[in-house]
């Protein structure tokens, strides 16, 4: 919680001054916390027999809960620093190339990717151009939003699809 939530509220606190100068209704001050999709899900990817993001036997059960809790945060914060002319918005993403997903990416992302309706995991250039348009002037009017963006597994309930199996 220490790093996902307070470190994410007091970064925030700590950039309040800067955050408001300059701010205009128009032209908002922008907050972007970035939680993950396993913070709006019950299933644990983080492992799994079939493979997942970390080694059998560590699945990690506060890192949904801390995830969860980032997203409530952003909720409130933007509830709070409207008025203020801050926008605060809130980008789950699912399985990205990373540290934390390395593991799971070598040893399992046939699994992975079966699970993916995309057909594949995301590429940095996914979550770059999310984080760009929520910067933008094209997002001056939006805050409270949660961005969902793993390729529509998560809508599909991230299973494993096999070969040839309907998608009915």
């Amino acid at each position: 919680m220490a790093l996902n939530v307070k470190s994410m509220y007091y970064t925030t606190v700590g950039l309040d001054a800067l955050l408001k100068k300059g701010a205009t209704a128009d032209n908002p001050s922008r907050v972007i916390n970035i939680a993950s999709m396993a913070g709006l899900s019950t299933v644990d990817v983080t492992s799994g027999p079939e493979g997942g993001l970390s080694a059998p036997g560590s699945g990690v059960f506060s890192y949904g809960p801390s995830k969860a809790a980032c997203i409530h945060l952003s909720k409130i914060q933007a509830s709070k620093l409207m008025s203020d002319h801050i926008t605060v918005n809130c980008v789950c993403p699912g399985v990205f190339p990373s540290k934390m997903t390395a593991f799971g990416m070598r040893e399992a992302m046939e699994t992975l990717v079966s699970g993916q309706p995309s057909g594949r995991v995301g590429k940095p250039e996914d979550f770059a151009g999310l984080i760009l348009f929520i910067s933008s002037m094209g997002a001056a009017h939006m805050t409270g939003n949660v961005f969902e963006i793993d390729g529509g597994s998560t809508r599909s309930g991230f299973r494993s699809k096999k070969k040839n199996e309907s998608r009915l």
